[in-house]
């Protein structure tokens, strides 16, 4: 799709010293048929050694790309490819300026770098020269961010969704919450079945949590990882990695992941895409920049809201940690997916406190 843009773009020129010519398209198209979106501000250009008919252009990153399989930190130098001609959709090299770029694959580009051009929708955001920045057919330029934002928030929607696991889903591998087990207690072990059945194979019969995967649930209070439960059952792991299935009587009580959190000491991993919408899945979202050089960031969960079968979290998400001398007060607030796009948990507490 995207090189029959460019081709069109060529197509129609009518001579050489014309400037490309596309038709223009919403800032959602140019969002979906891009491989990368980002804005950054570029640096130099200069021919590129192996075909003069293209240009190499460095760009330093301004902010957390909107769209990209990498991660690229702000103040990251990278470097994108244009045709030299604005005849063939070249994107004219304006140092300084800050660009919002519309990246994709192309193999007419040298050394498959990712290209940049005015027909894929790349243009020049904040010029240097004080002139008014361009927009699109459907979006000020002064919006572009917010609707960007807003396109990306619902890209990251889309894949928690097709990633987010199912609790009651036999199948699933990733946690749900965690478990007493209380057979530890009166029996002086548990049993891990093949299936949920009373018929079915055991597989492992430990008589503590270092036979478990767990997590602490309080201080030095160990529970058990859970990740599925279906009529009273609960699949757990070994600490050698097998999953099995604990009947009822062996179970003690279930802690929910998304009720875990909720006005505990908690934090969110780094890195993470930062978007926090008003309402839990509408609104437009913003978009948290998180200080770099930390694993993991502090925030209070408030509460947790199902919408649609997704949980959410209303969060506050704080400059520094409460350990730290933090104030909740001053905190950034809004709802967050519980879960990330790898269908992992968003978010986990200190167990300890501080």
């Amino acid at each position: 799709m995207r090189r029959i843009f460019l081709l069109l773009c060529l197509s129609i020129v009518s001579a050489p010293a014309d400037a490309c010519r596309c038709a223009q398209r919403s800032l959602a198209e140019y969002f979906e048929g891009a491989t990368e979106v980002m804005t950054a501000r570029l640096i130099g250009a200069r021919e590129n050694d192996a075909d003069p008919a293209w240009l190499d252009l460095r760009f330093e990153v301004v902010a957390p790309a909107w769209k990209s399989s990498r991660t690229l930190a702000v103040g990251t130098q990278i470097n994108y490819s244009t045709a030299s001609s604005s005849a063939s959709c070249g994107l004219s090299p304006e140092a300084g300026a800050v660009y919002v770029l519309f990246a994709y694959s192309s193999a007419e580009t040298p050394e498959a770098e990712l290209h940049v051009d005015t027909c894929s929708g790349s243009r020049v955001l904040l010029p240097t020269d004080g002139r008014a920045p361009e927009g699109f057919q459907d979006v000020p330029a002064r919006f572009v961010p917010q609707q960007l934002n807003a396109l990306a928030g619902l890209a990251v929607l889309g894949k928690i969704a097709a990633a987010q696991p199912d609790p009651t889903e036999p199948d699933n591998r990733t946690l749900v919450g965690l478990l007493d087990v209380s057979g530890f207690s009166h029996a002086g072990h548990a049993r891990l079945l093949e299936r949920a059945e009373r018929d079915a194979e055991l597989i492992a019969q430990p008589d503590g949590y270092e036979g478990l995967q767990v997590r602490e649930i309080g201080y030095e209070v160990p529970a058990a990882v859970v990740y599925a439960h279906v009529d009273g059952w609960y699949k757990l792991r070994t600490a050698d990695g097998v999953f099995g299935w604990l009947p009822p009587d062996y179970a003690g009580t279930f802690f929910s992941y998304t009720d875990l959190l909720v006005r505990r000491l908690a934090y969110v991993p780094v890195p993470w895409h930062g978007f926090v919408w008003p309402s839990p899945g509408a609104g437009l979202p913003l978009r948290v920049l998180l200080p770099e050089g930390k694993h993991e960031h502090p925030v209070e969960v408030l509460e947790t809201q199902i919408v649609g079968g997704s949980p959410w979290f209303r969060i506050n998400l704080l400059p520094t940690s409460p350990c730290e001398g933090g104030e909740s007060a001053q905190g950034t607030g809004g709802w967050v997916p519980a879960y990330r796009e790898d269908g992992t948990p968003l978010a986990w507490f200190y167990s300890r406190g501080c």
